[in-house]
Order: structure tokens, then sequence, then C-alpha cells
């Protein structure tokens, strides 16, 4: 990646897959179409490397927020094969791209626990 590209802020791993089953939009599992040489469906994914950790330069992030990654999905249409073994075009959710989110840190909450915690001991 060139300088002019920028710097993502959350790791990721591109790959093209090559799948054999797959979750519908309904939530049914389906057998994809993927039958060499004669039918080939390849997706081109994008998978977090670290879903849930912190975004890269959080540190420039204003004071009072956090971050963190997330994996993110879209909806693909593939051939597969219904009950009957048919086959059909539907609709499959496949990761697309690693996002970083900020959250802004709520203050009063971290003031309310200090403050419970220190009406909980026994003053002395």
């Amino acid at each position: 990646m060139g300088s002019d590209d920028g710097n993502p802020l959350c790791r990721a791993r591109e790959m093209t897959i090559f799948p054999k089953m797959a979750q519908n939009k309904d939530n049914d599992w389906l057998f994809i179409v993927n039958v060499e040489p004669e039918y080939i469906q390849g997706v081109h994914v994008e998978v977090c490397e670290n879903e849930n950790a912190p975004c890269e330069l959080s540190q420039a992030f204003p004071p009072g927020y956090t971050s963190f990654c997330r994996q993110k999905f879209i909806y693909r249409k593939l051939i597969a094969l219904n009950g009957d073994g048919k086959p059909v075009p539907d609709s499959f959710k496949l990761p697309s791209c690693c996002a970083c989110y900020s959250v802004r840190t709520p203050v009063g909450s971290r003031s309310l626990s200090a403050n419970k915690s220190s009406k909980s001991r026994p003053q002395g």
C-alpha cells in the first residue's frame, strides 16, 4: 500500500474464497454451486484480524472516546442448491470489510462508579 492510500485503522486480511456452504438471508444453510472447472463462484472478502481490539492510532482520538474494530458484512448473490437440489440464485451474508468505530465514554458512569465504591467502604 502506498503512502498516498493512507493507513487503515483496523488490520484485515483480504482473500478470495470459494464457499461450499453458506447461510442465506433467511438463515438457512445451502450448498453453493462450486464445481471445477464447469462453474466456479469466487468472492473477494476482507476479514478483521483483531475484531473488538482498539483501532490503530486510538491514542490520537479525543479524550473520553474509545475505539474498536468491527467486522462488517454484505449480501452477495450466488447460485445455490435449493431443497429440491435445483440451482437457484440466493443472497448470502459474507465479510466485506473491517471498520473502526469510536464511542464516547460516558463520563458520568465513571464518576458514578467511583462514588459507589467510596460509599461502600467503611469510613474510619
